[in-house]
């Protein structure tokens, strides 16, 4: 029996060696397939063996070696299933950390952003100490910025890399990336900063020290610090040739050397990198902005081509690379090519309601229009209507159809196409074009009593159109010669034949001229009636002057036709002048001589009547002649309008046009009599100018003459900034005169006057729409597409939006004019204006970059600026930049008070850079110069005892500013004497002299500037007594005193310090918020949202302040996130959440960096106490020995765990 148990075990033994040996075979097999590269075999193997022996101590190797093997083939799906089964499974295995590692880069190839940044973080959480953590936080971090566009969580975790992983290989690039960050999020300084550190690292990446001067580069550029920006991309380019960092450094410095009209070189630079680059979408934007240097330096061919090369899927980018193509052909004057391919671009109906394409139909119509491609450009325009809904956009493209069809005598096509818009009772812009083609194409038609109809309607309703002169001109040749009463015509035929009849024979002369009379005036046949007036004469008629008058008369209407048809008109005028001479000889049988010698004197001047000075003695002698003529008025006027263009006879002018209105007020030529009156007035009466105008404007209110007076209103309204009375004006003008090109001449300056009159609402409205066009970041489609106008626009724009008090928007504005228009006309006071707001919102360093980049001119805008920056250095006490400014601004300064101030600041800051003997020698040629300005004097001394105070030499100090009180009495500084002698006091811990000095001081200089810093002191005297009440009424004396005082932040935080220790958290809370509310960027802000939570805590809103306090933890770095956590922990454990709390605390010894203060510890022994409150004690205990054996705890700390362990054992 003995001997069978025995051989039971040996075969037991064999069997279990076996099988182990299986095991080992069945794991080398696969292993040995991965090392030979068979990696979807090895997988399958790898998987074979986990799932054939499930207790292996191999299958957390073997779940790595599949999840590699799949990953090697691309399997990442599956690969991340492994590596995740291996780190959730086996926590403790050496592979787990790294499998996180792998699940997150797993995740990131799938486009699972999310659960990559998860995983990454896990590997933080979990293996803080392992050699990938820094790598997988710092890929965390470039999925926040580059993919989930969270930029806050992205600075974060590089931030966490910088301060707990120094020496890892992406310290560096974390520096870079944060840097980068910080400068998207627009905290220019923070950026600068980190900037600075990474410079400073010994072991530098190149590829990210590239990297940092693109950044610098790119701080720059917005800084616009040009030449320095040029030096960083420049650096950036030759430190990483051909990579994606120096292409994308190219494309900046190209765009920086596209604004300083530097084509050559962005050329040379540009063709480099394309040669260099292979990455596919890089060098399509490469070539694409070399496309566009080309283009801009005049090579549209090598532009053309360029374009051509450029690989586009997205359709927009599309359109507007072939417009420039187009663009590019018609530069070159290849017109057939440009317009095939505009053809081609603008059939893209994809695109038809988007903001590019609608800007291109205007252009695209001009361009067919210009080039006389009429057939193309009806084609399109008839398309482009069936697509259009409203009426106004449908009559745009009309007026365009309209005139290519007038080119080829379409009229009826006109007729047809224009009838309905005619007849609309709609308003709208193009209403008096589209009057003026349909009476025309009636006119073309021969439907002359209808043509007459609307040639009447436009002159009527649309006075003030450009098309008014025109419609009178047809209107008059139509009734001239084109519209006969034929009704008339006969029975004025059949009274001749009566007349005849009864003549019988006997008068032959008399019954032809009746004939040429009815020739003449009810046919309209001037030849007939030329040769009817003939036969007349020949005939020995009784009255030749009239027939002579009718005769000349023929030959002028012969000729206003030949010339209204642009015919050759001969000598017709040469017979027209013989016959009135003739007619004026014969006068005694002329029954119109004033008509004859009239039309004799205007036919003599016609070629040059404005300026013939015999037209003037002529004139005179007809109404001296003929003083109840008919003609009269037309005398008066034309010796009116000739005595205005000379301006030696304004005087005489105006007694000709002072006439014409008193006696002819019912004449339809009244109104310009007013206005022309008005103007010659204007300079010399303007106020009866004005009241001309107005009665024009009121009496006559459609008319082309109140078009114009209203014109000259607002302009007389501008000159005397009147500017609500000129936007009245302008409301009326587009309400009556919509049509009217006048409108669009004066909505131009509308802007302006918007500005001027204080309505910045309206002015940021119309600016707005100016500026509305897809092409403001496209240097070649702004400049091909839009007038210049819209540049200024711009400027504006950030104007009305400074004048609101929105400085945000008015510093956008006034950075995209400086960035489409680096050097324009508005460049400097865009800088200085950008300046004085990033000044008042406290960003100092941007506000001194605008200053200085203001140029020289403008001498005294550019003082200015010095100044400015000089008052900035001052700021920042670095005195020694500050006295430069100011030395630069003397040698530039004429204001003599203005002069003293910036001397008055120079010695200020020679005294406060320790310069004493220098600015002791100014102090005195001072002295000498300006004895009546004690002020300065004291300041001067009070800042001398303030420089020896501050070094300690407390009796040299106590010198000066006794002599302020001395010598100074009445100057405004003796109150700071005072003050500064209290300090002194204190600082010799003279306190009971010094409580007396500062305890009076408010009574004795109740208006003193220096009682904010008083009270504060005072305050701060009680604080340290421990006199808390008098604490806060010091302080709150001393914040009632600080109107935007320097003291505020340092009084605000007193206050907020106070409140805190005496638990008034209500009040420490809203004062820490109204503190973050006036200083947001504020070093310390962190520190008074930390109170904000803890006020919550305080005041039991545990919830408010867990979700308070997550939300500022991604502002936290490594040495204040414990704080913030611990923090967390706490309101949990107040508010009785034990379990979560005890979650919380734990975070910061396992996640946390540690740190001077003993968070640590805390959140451990809190944790032992929350378990406590749970009934754990066990698990209370471990808590109180892990601090007792954690090395860098305080031993105070650790005898306290000891007791508490020894209380609860």
């Amino acid at each position: 029996m003995k001997k069978i148990w025995i051989y039971w075990i040996i075969a037991l033994l064999i069997s279990i060696s076996g099988a182990q040996n299986r095991e080992s075979d069945d794991f080398s097999y696969p292993l040995k397939l991965y090392e030979q590269e068979f990696y979807d075999l090895a997988a399958q193997q790898f998987i074979k063996f986990y799932n054939t022996y499930p207790n292996s101590d191999k299958v957390d190797d073997a779940r790595y070696y599949a999840g590699l093997a799949l990953y090697k083939i691309k399997e990442y799906q599956k690969a991340r299933a492994e590596f995740q089964a291996l780190a959730l499974e086996f926590p403790k295995s050496p592979f787990a950390a790294e499998a996180w590692f792998y699940v997150g880069d797993c995740a990131e190839k799938l486009g699972e952003y999310s659960d990559a940044v998860k995983a990454y973080e896990s590997l933080r959480v979990l293996y803080p100490q392992d050699t990938r953590t820094a790598t997988a936080t710092f890929k965390a971090g470039l999925i926040n910025v580059q993919q989930l566009n969270d930029p806050a969580r992205a600075a974060q975790l590089f931030n966490i890399i910088i301060e707990r992983y120094p020496d890892s290989k992406v310290y560096f690039p974390a520096l870079v990336k944060k840097a980068a960050v910080s400068f998207r999020l627009g905290r220019i300084n923070d950026a600068r900063s980190l900037l600075r550190r990474a410079f400073e690292v010994q072991d530098k990446d190149q590829a990210a020290l590239a990297e940092a001067y693109l950044i610098q580069g790119r701080i720059n550029n917005f800084l616009g610090l040009i030449d320095q920006a040029q030096q960083d991309f420049k650096q950036a380019i030759a430190l990483d040739s051909g990579s994606q960092i120096a292409a994308m450094a190219a494309i900046d410095l190209t765009n920086v050397l596209i604004q300083t009209g530097d084509y050559k070189t962005a050329i040379s630079l540009l063709e480099k990198q394309v040669a260099s680059n292979e990455q596919p979408e890089l060098k399509n934007q490469l070539i694409y902005l070399l496309a566009d240097v080309y283009f801009l330096s005049g090579n549209y061919n090598k532009a053309q081509s360029s374009y051509q090369t450029v690989a586009v899927q997205n359709d927009s980018l599309q359109f507007i690379i072939q417009l420039k193509r187009a663009l590019s052909y018609q530069k070159q004057n290849f017109i057939s090519e440009a317009a095939k391919l505009m053809a081609q671009t603008m059939g893209n109906s994809a695109l038809e309601r988007s903001a590019v394409y609608q800007k291109a139909v205007a252009f695209y119509i001009d361009f067919l229009e210009q080039n006389r491609y009429y057939q193309q450009a009806a084609s399109f325009i008839y398309h482009k209507l069936t697509a259009e809904k409203t009426i106004v956009q449908k009559a745009q493209l009309v007026v365009h159809l309209v005139k290519i069809l007038a080119q080829k005598n379409q009229w009826i096509e006109i007729i047809n196409l224009v009838q309905p818009f005619v007849l609309a009772p709609e308003p709208f812009p193009e209403k008096d074009d589209l009057l003026f083609y349909f009476a025309l194409a009636k006119e073309k038609s021969e439907e002359f009593d209808q043509a007459a109809y609307y040639f009447n309607k436009l002159v009527h309703e649309f006075q003030a159109s450009v098309y008014s002169e025109q419609a009178k001109k047809h209107l008059r040749f139509l009734n001239d010669f084109k519209i006969i009463d034929q009704d008339f015509a006969l029975n004025h035929l059949a009274e001749l034949l009566l007349v005849s009849l009864e003549a019988g024979g006997q008068d032959k002369g008399a019954v032809l001229f009746e004939l040429g009379k009815f020739y003449f005036h009810d046919l309209k046949n001037y030849t007939k009636a030329e040769q009817v007036f003939k036969s007349a004469l020949n005939s020995g008629a009784n009255r030749p002057g009239d027939i002579y008058y009718y005769l000349g008369q023929t030959y002028l209407k012969q000729l206003e036709y030949q010339e209204f048809l642009n015919r050759p008109v001969g000598n017709l005028l040469q017979l027209a002048n013989e016959n009135f001479k003739k007619a004026i000889e014969n006068e005694a049988t002329c029954s119109a001589p004033d008509v004859s010698a009239w039309l004799l004197v205007r036919a003599t001047l016609k070629p040059d009547s404005q300026k013939n000075r015999n037209g003037k003695r002529f004139i005179e002698a007809l109404l001296q002649k003929y003083p109840n003529s008919a003609l009269k008025e037309e005398w008066l006027r034309t010796l009116a309008i000739d005595m205005a263009f000379d301006s030696s006879h304004v005087q005489e002018s105006l007694k000709y046009f002072r006439i014409l209105i008193e006696q002819f007020q019912q004449s339809e030529q009244y109104p310009q009599y007013l206005l022309s009156y008005a103007r010659l007035l204007q300079e010399t009466n303007p106020a009866d100018a004005r009241a001309i105008y107005q009665r024009i404007v009121d009496g006559f209110m459609f008319s082309r003459e109140a078009a114009l007076a209203i014109a000259d209103l607002i302009d007389m309204y501008i000159a005397q900034q009147n500017f609500d009375a000129a936007i009245n004006l302008f409301e009326r003008f587009q309400v009556y005169f919509y049509y009217s090109e006048m409108l669009d001449q004066l909505k131009m300056r509308m802007g302006e006057i918007y500005l001027k009159a204080g309505q910045y609402d309206r002015a940021i409205a119309f600016y707005t729409q100016t500026i509305n066009t897809p092409f403001l970041n496209d240097i070649i489609l702004l400049r091909e597409f839009e007038n210049n106008e819209i540049l200024k626009d711009i400027y504006f724009l950030a104007e009305a939006f400074r004048l609101k008090g929105d400085a945000n928007s008015a510093i956008r504005f006034y950075r995209l004019y400086l960035l489409v228009e680096p050097n324009g006309q508005f460049a400097d006071e865009a800088h200085f204006k950008a300046g004085e707001l990033y000044f008042n919102s406290g960003k100092y360093f941007l506000a001194k970059e605008n200053f200085k980049a203001v140029s020289k001119q403008d001498p005294r805008l550019f003082t200015q600026a010095v100044i400015q920056a000089g008052n900035i250095y001052f700021l920042e006490d670095d005195y020694a930049n500050a006295a430069q400014f100011y030395q630069q601004a003397l040698k530039n300064i004429d204001v003599p008070d203005l002069k003293l101030k910036v001397r008055q600041k120079y010695i200020l800051s020679l005294i406060r850079q320790g310069k004493i003997t220098e600015a002791l020698n100014l102090i005195k040629t001072y002295e000498k110069q300006f004895k009546a300005n004690p002020d300065a004097l004291a300041q001067f001394y009070i800042e001398l005892g303030n420089y020896h105070r501050l070094q300690k030499n407390f009796s040299k100090a106590e010198q000066y500013f006794k002599r302020v009180k001395k010598k100074y009495k009445n100057s405004d500084y003796v109150d700071d004497a005072e003050y500064f002698l209290g300090i002194i006091l204190i600082t010799q811990n003279k306190h009971k002299e010094a409580l007396k000095i500062l305890t009076e001081f408010p009574e004795k200089y109740p208006e003193s500037d220096q009682l904010p810093g008083v009270y504060n002191t005072l305050g701060t005297i009680y604080f340290r007594s421990e006199k808390y009440d008098n604490a806060i009424a010091m302080f709150k004396k001393a914040l009632a005193h600080c109107q935007n005082c320097e003291l505020e932040n340092n009084i605000m935080s007193n206050l907020i310090k106070v409140y805190s220790l005496t638990g008034f958290w209500d009040a420490a809370q809203a004062m820490a918020r109204n503190y973050l509310e006036k200083f947001p960027e504020a070093d310390d802000r962190l520190d008074k949202k930390i109170i904000i939570a803890r006020a919550y805590i305080n005041l039991n809103q545990f919830q408010n302040a867990v979700d308070y306090l997550r939300s500022i933890k991604a502002e936290a770095d490594a040495e204040r996130e414990p704080e913030i956590q611990f923090y967390i922990g706490e309101a949990l454990l107040r508010a009785g959440q034990y379990e979560e709390a005890i979650a919380e605390f734990v975070k910061i010894p396992l996640l946390s960096k540690k740190t001077k203060l003993q968070w640590e510890a805390s959140a451990l022994y809190y944790s032992g106490q929350c378990y406590e409150k749970l009934g754990r004690i066990d698990d209370a205990i471990r808590m109180y020995k892990e601090i007792i054996k954690r090395p860098g705890i305080d031993l105070v700390l650790k005898k306290d765990a000891e007791k508490r362990i020894k209380q609860i054992q």
